[in-house]
C-alpha cells in the first residue's frame, strides 16, 4: 500500500495493489504523482529506477521493467 500527500495541491492519495508486491504499486503511484504535477521532470530522472523498476534475472541481466500499463494514461 502506498500513501502520498501533496499538501501544496491539497491532495491525498492512497493506493493498494492486490498482488502483495510493492513494485506495481510503486509504478502506479509514481505515474499518478507525475500526472498530478507533484513529480517534475528533474525528479523523474532521479527516481527513474523507482518509477519504472528494472527486473533482473539471477545473473543480473535486465529482462524486463515494471511500468504503468498504457491504460493508466491520463
Amino acid at each position: 500500500m502506498f500513501a502520498a500527500a501533496a499538501t501544496a495541491k491539497g491532495l491525498g492519495i492512497c493506493l493498494k495493489v492486490d498482488d502483495g508486491n510493492g513494485r506495481a504499486a510503486q509504478a502506479a503511484i509514481g505515474a499518478i504523482l507525475v500526472h498530478l504535477g507533484v513529480i517534475d521532470a528533474d525528479a523523474q530522472r532521479r527516481l527513474a529506477d523507482s518509477l519504472t523498476a528494472p527486473i533482473r534475472n539471477w545473473a543480473g541481466r535486465l529482462v524486463g521493467v515494471v511500468r504503468p500499463a498504457p491504460d493508466l494514461a491520463f
